[in-house]
């Protein structure tokens, strides 16, 4: 039997089209600097997040619109008239001045607290009267430094120290909690999802990081007689890691840690940053100290497993990419592009493009795998054959 299309009959048999989902709002709260404008960058390729908007009146945003701002945005917390709340906030801390390396906790309590006075009234206009989801970038340098660490420490594991910075980036994220779970949450019917990005120190030109500050000067003062095994993340996979965090983090709350493909010796670094080592038997301390003595690596098993993410180029590369100097580097952004393109396994395995300098190639433990091919040639087979 044919049907005929205008018998009000058939158009009642005919599949009804789901209505479209309204686009997703997220707010980037971050410093503006090369970390933060490359977060503002990937996340607004994928996710249309409009760059480079600046503290002050909440501009003209077309509903499903997504911000970038540079500070503790109080009044965009807030969905403004004819707008829908945020589905999901993510919040980058600046440092304490003077102390670089380490979050600025008085802008995050106040941050803390302007998100926990939006959205702890009942009925605050979420979608469903739901709080958006508040990822917060916080640091690996939380897992302390020293002699005990094992290396490659998940999540759970807590390895003793009482470094400062580890101490400071813990109270960072202790605070994000207890805003959840303070007063002005009380009246909601549902807290919001917490989830705690802990990226190794990202290799960037104005980076702050301990490692990052030390591989960026001429000259880097460490401590004689050690070269712990480090970790260095490319600005790229950090905006990847977070994400991964807004599209499949619903429903995972909880800490992550953000590892690059790989780790590597801090002189192998020092080498391919262009830094020239100057050992030293005293140095100030203020925790610094620590990250240049001992190995602190994190393992990234847990967001692979659970969100999805993997990181696309190795602490060599992002260092290559990064902070090498111009002559070293050749070309920062064609190196990049073609790291994206290499999956994990042949970019640990495949040369650098032709032009470029070759990444070197370094074992879980920071080890150089030409130098270990080389004692297997040599003294190992000696003592085999002994």
């Amino acid at each position: 039997m044919t049907l005929d299309p205008l018998d009000p009959r058939t158009a009642a048999r005919a599949p009804q089209a789901e209505p479209a989902q309204p686009a997703a709002r997220w707010l980037l709260v971050s410093p503006d600097d090369e970390v933060g404008r490359r977060l503002a960058a990937r996340l607004g390729m994928t996710l249309g997040m409009t760059p480079g908007m600046t503290l002050g009146t909440a501009p003209e945003n077309p509903p499903g619109g997504s911000r970038f701002v540079s500070g503790t945005a109080a009044a965009l917390l807030s969905p403004g008239d004819g707008e829908r709340a945020w589905d999901a906030v993510v919040y980058r801390p600046p440092r304490w001045s003077g102390f670089p390396g380490q979050p600025d906790l008085a802008d995050a309590t106040a941050f803390f607290g302007a998100f926990a006075q939006a959205y702890g009234g009942s009925g605050g206009g979420g979608r469903d009267d739901r709080w958006p989801r508040l990822v917060l970038v916080s640091s690996a340098a939380a897992v302390s430094p020293s002699h005990h660490h094992p290396g490659w420490a998940a999540e759970s594991e807590r390895p003793q120290g009482r470094n400062p910075i580890a101490r400071s980036w813990l109270e960072l994220e202790a605070l994000a909690a207890a805003s959840l779970r303070g007063p002005a949450a009380a009246g909601r019917r549902a807290s919001a999802e917490l989830i705690v990005l802990r990226p190794a120190a990202v290799a960037a030109a104005d980076g702050e990081d301990v490692l990052c500050s030390v591989l960026r000067g001429r000259v880097a003062r460490v401590p004689a007689g050690f070269d712990p095994t480090v970790q260095l993340l490319s600005p790229d996979d950090l905006a990847g890691a977070v994400e991964h965090a807004l599209r499949r983090g619903a429903g995972k709350p909880g800490i992550y840690h953000v590892a690059p493909a790989g780790a590597m010796p801090l002189r192998a670094a020092l080498r391919m940053a262009g830094a020239r080592r100057l050992p030293l038997g005293v140095l100030p301390g203020g925790g610094r100290l620590d990250y240049l003595r001992h190995s602190s690596t994190v393992s990234g098993d847990k967001i692979e497993r659970e969100l999805g993410f993997t990181p696309r180029a190795s602490s060599a590369a992002a260092v290559l990419a990064e902070l090498a100097p111009p002559g070293d580097q050749r070309d920062r952004r064609d190196h990049r592009d073609r790291s994206d393109q290499r999956d994990r396994r042949g970019r640990e395995e495949a040369t650098a493009a032709p032009g470029l300098a070759e990444v070197p190639q370094f074992d879980p433990y920071g080890q150089d795998k030409l130098y270990i091919a080389a004692y297997g040639r040599t003294l190992f087979r000696f003592l085999h054959d002994a």
